[in-house]
């Protein structure tokens, strides 16, 4: 697609080019819109104009952000002239090819069963918008179209460079449905600083209206709209490896493999459930300390689960102030014969970590320079971050004192009803209501 041009001159950081033996033209009218075809047909729009004036004008470093980047070289272009289509351009350390198509596809329709997978390409997607102000989310079972239309022509706000707008849990698209046909009347309304992320779970259909919803959602794409269609989960050679190929992904993120033969058993003991496919690797990866292998016998011991993997899921409640859940799982290890003194030796050692893991993310060190100085690997720091951060380094100074002081006056018998095993049951409560800060 670049073409090799001539330069015929410049406009601040942009040099612009002309297609060989034509007059001098920018593939850009006077509005910065594109002519379709141009270097295609080689030959230069009739509607193009010559660079003079304010024909042209350059795009300013906090707006750079909005372009996307070269196909080609996956270089950001700095300088480009404000519109869509093919651009050729030259920076100070030589030509870039950088044809970009016309339109952005800056709506993304993701589409299959509501599990971990999900989840991840909708993180994915969201970026660092995930909790911004500039970031909508919609309910697409109970949102009406007024409300979808505000959300997606608005323009950002205080300044930011883009926002983004997450509609989750829409109805399978379809020609009459009313919000697919005002997305089809509308979509070339959308502003180019407005990212859209939309899902549609496929839980609970068989194959073959799996299929036809997918095919129905593929129709959909445009220069503007981009389906994501995470396949079903299958563990047949026949049909495909995704299943596996995703237990092993998820696995790497925790920083352990997995034996074939783990693989198998655990693929038969979650019925290819992706949520609690995710589940139990991560319990698998807590268990052997986020780095190593997993084999089968580590499959086949998760149930039940060791009292050190059981802490993980236990502070995942109290940072969520769960106080039902918290205390469940305390009972349950009590009731399975785990000595209280073991128990708060854990979480001690636990609040500990994550006040030495927050302290160093808060500082800007990447998951494995905080695994380094922690002294840990990088994939329990993965999954201890959204603990740590989930709480003040106050609070959590504040949860281990109060563990600390637990501790002590069970040593010196200070405790006399219920002992240790009632004392930690009360201070699971405090922990979710956070009444330790006073």
């Amino acid at each position: 697609m670049p073409v090799d041009v001539p330069l015929v001159g410049t406009f601040g950081a942009l040099d612009v080019h002309r297609e060989r033996d034509r007059d001098p033209h920018v593939v850009l009218d006077s509005a910065g819109q594109h002519s379709p075809g141009a270097f295609g047909k080689r030959r230069a729009p009739r509607t193009s104009r010559r660079v003079v004036g304010d024909d042209l004008f350059r795009v300013s470093d906090c707006d750079r952000q909005l372009l996307p980047s070269c196909p080609e070289n996956r270089i950001p272009c700095a300088g480009l002239i404000v519109g869509r289509g093919p651009v050729l351009c030259q920076q100070a350390f030589g030509p870039i090819d950088c044809a970009m198509a016309p339109g952005s596809q800056n709506v993304h329709l993701v589409i299959g069963d509501r599990d971990q997978r999900m989840q991840q390409v909708v993180k994915g997607l969201l970026g660092d918008s995930g909790d911004g102000v500039n970031l909508t989310r919609l309910d697409g079972q109970e949102a009406d179209l007024q409300e979808v239309s505000t959300a997606f022509l608005s323009l950002p706000f205080m300044g930011s460079a883009r926002r983004t707008v997450l509609v989750e849990n829409l109805p399978p698209p379809t020609r009459s449905g009313p919000f697919w046909r005002w997305l089809a009347e509308n979509l070339g309304r959308l502003p180019d600083t407005t990212e859209v992320v939309l899902t549609v779970s496929l839980d609970g259909i068989t194959g073959r209206e799996r299929s036809g919803r997918i095919r129905a959602a593929q129709t959909l794409e445009s220069d503007r709209l981009r389906v994501h269609a995470l396949p079903a989960l299958t563990g047949d050679p026949r049909s495909g490896q995704n299943a596996r190929r995703w237990v092993a992904d998820l696995a790497r993120e925790g920083g352990v493999t997995l034996d074939p033969e783990a693989v198998e058993l655990l693929l038969r003991q979650a019925e290819l459930d992706g949520n609690v496919l995710a589940r139990e690797v991560e319990k698998l990866s807590a268990l052997v300390g986020f780095e190593g292998r997993v084999s089968a016998s580590h499959v086949r011991s998760v149930d039940p689960l060791p009292a050190h993997v059981v802490v993980w899921d236990y502070i995942d409640a109290v940072v969520a102030a769960d106080p039902a859940r918290a205390a469940s799982l305390l009972a349950g290890l009590l009731e399975e014969g785990e000595a209280p003194e073991a128990l708060i030796a854990m979480l001690a050692a636990r609040v500990r970590q994550l006040i030495t893991i927050r302290s160093l993310i808060a500082a800007g060190a990447d998951y494995g320079a905080v695994a380094k100085r922690a002294r840990t690997s990088p994939g329990m720091v993965r999954r201890a971050a959204p603990q740590a951060m989930g709480l003040g380094e106050a609070d959590l100074r504040a949860m281990l004192s109060a563990i600390v002081d637990l501790d002590e006056r069970s040593k010196s018998g200070r405790l006399t009803i219920g002992g240790l095993a009632a004392g930690l049951q009360t201070l699971t409560v405090r922990f979710c209501y956070r009444s330790f800060r006073n």
